[in-house]
């Protein structure tokens, strides 16, 4: 865009087209050197984003020139000399100016050079990764467009004050959009550094700031549309006409204003509508898991189930294989393959080791002889009941069987045992219900109720305890850990 206003104004030069030179009528032309210098600084930005070699060195020869014709501008102005440097493409481009104080004809304004000088120097500074480096960038780039900036708001409001100061005087309304162009491009050539990082962000500052500037910019505009008119028909002198910028400047500034607190609120409630789905997503995902880990604690304790029999069997036969060392053999093998499935099962769930009441499951005291006892197997799994009860029998104990709770409290009123091992879930009534009637009764105080059950979580543990029971056995039961709850010392 700044190359091609560059061009437009040249060729007015060329065709002496009055409305390309100046911008509009009877105002300042732009200089042709300044003007070349525009075309010079959009080739050189435009270079700055290649990668290629030649690209880099063309673009800093661009920047290069443009520094010097500032500085020979400079130097001219400084020992008032001429060097044709005004001159060097249109004879003519003195005889268009008149000089006055401050004003050297055909060459560019004060103002134009210093924001000529600040954009060739970052140029040269468009790939620096230094932190004083981007500092430098961002600073002078942002006082290059603070200086457009101020020449297109004195033309947009008629400040002819500003003009009878050296240092804008003779700047010209074409020259002041060319200067705004390539300063706002060096500025978002490195979104990167200094406040346009902010600026260029994806946050809501950042796009609540880019909607007040935009609003911002075109409040102005639209203040300066009513002054000129205002003005061209003579609808008011000066005091009338600083007192209406003023209340329109204002009443722009708070519809702005009203516009932001507008997105904020926007923002604000969606905000609050993400909150509430996150929100909603979260208590998903909360009943999810609880879902999962209730399906994977009851395929533990379907699949514990199996393993009680399993397990008590391999005992059976290493009880009874008097001496045989294949069978010897074959029963730790199984014995060993089990114990990797009970492990695989407790990770599945993380469940806490299958011991009695979290103690180590050390073995049964081996300075005497197990008492002689009665037990009763409470079990709706007629296999590992019958296992276990098996199991029980060939170490010398009298058990006795019982296929749900209800039974089980009839049996143990009748026979009376010493220990029961009771399993939780069962029919008629559970193993927790029927502890606590057995425990009612008074033959039932003294008795060992021993929990037998696939969960061995502490919410289970801790429901078993409350329930009245003196330990707890995760299935399929550890031989060792039985022995432990039944020693005589426990």
């Amino acid at each position: 865009m700044a190359f091609s206003f560059a061009v437009l104004i040249l060729l007015g030069w060329a065709c002496n087209l009055v409305l390309l030179k100046s911008g509009l009528p009877g105002e300042r032309s732009t200089q042709p050197l300044t003007a070349i210098c525009f075309a010079l600084s959009a080739i050189s930005l435009a270079l700055s984003t290649e990668r290629c070699v030649l690209c880099r060195l063309f673009k800093r020869i661009g920047a290069a020139l443009v520094l010097l014709v500032v500085i020979a501008t400079v130097w001219q102005n400084a020992l008032d000399v001429d060097w044709g440097l005004d001159q060097l493409f249109f004879t003519d481009a003195v005889l268009h100016e008149q000089s006055g104080f401050f004003l050297r004809p055909g060459r560019p304004a004060a103002g134009t050079l210093v924001a000529l000088g600040l954009l060739s120097i970052c140029l040269f500074l468009t790939e620096t990764r230094s932190a004083g480096g981007g500092k430098l960038y961002s600073w002078l780039a942002t006082i290059g467009a603070l200086l457009a900036a101020t020449v297109l708001l004195a033309y947009a409001y008629s400040l002819n004050v500003l003009y009878s100061l050296g240092f804008y005087a003779q700047v010209g309304l074409n020259t002041g959009v060319g200067l705004a162009m390539l300063s706002y491009g060096v500025l978002l050539r490195r979104p990167d550094l200094g406040w346009m990082q902010m600026l260029a962000g994806d946050s809501v500052g950042a796009a609540s700031a880019r909607r007040l500037m935009l609003w911002t910019g075109t409040l102005f505009l639209i203040l300066a549309v009513i002054v000129r008119l205002g003005r061209s028909a003579a609808l008011y002198g000066g005091r009338f006409e600083v007192t209406l910028v003023t209340l329109c400047g204002l009443g722009l500034l708070l519809l702005a204003l009203l516009n932001h607190a507008r997105r904020l609120n926007e923002l604000e409630t969606i905000r609050h509508n993400v909150t509430s789905d996150l929100r909603l997503a979260e208590s998903q995902l909360a009943r999810v898991a609880h879902d999962k880990d209730r399906q994977l604690a009851r395929l533990a304790h379907e699949l514990r189930n199996p393993l009680t029999p399993l397990r008590n069997g391999i005992e059976i036969i290493r009880q009874s294989s008097n001496g045989n060392s294949a069978v010897n053999r074959t029963a730790e093998m199984m014995s060993r393959q089990v114990l990797q499935l009970v492990r695989l099962v407790d990770e599945l769930v993380g469940t806490d080791p299958p011991f009695a009441s979290g103690d180590a499951a050390e073995a049964a005291p081996k300075t005497h002889e197990p008492a002689r006892m009665r037990i009763l197997v409470a079990d709706d799994n007629a296999d590992a009941a019958d296992s276990l009860a098996m199991l029980l029998q060939a170490e010398g104990h009298v058990v006795l069987t019982a296929s749900d709770g209800r039974r089980a409290v009839e049996v143990a009123e009748a026979f009376r045992p010493n220990v029961i091992l009771m399993d939780v879930a069962m029919p008629q009534l559970d193993g927790l219900e029927a502890t606590k009637e057995i425990r009612r009764r008074h033959w039932g105080a003294d008795i060992r109720i021993i929990a037998l059950t696939a969960w061995g979580q502490e919410t289970e543990r801790r429901r078993t305890r409350e329930a009245g029971m003196d330990a707890h056995l995760v299935k399929p039961i550890d031989p060792r850990a039985l022995a432990a709850v039944l020693s005589p010392t426990k």
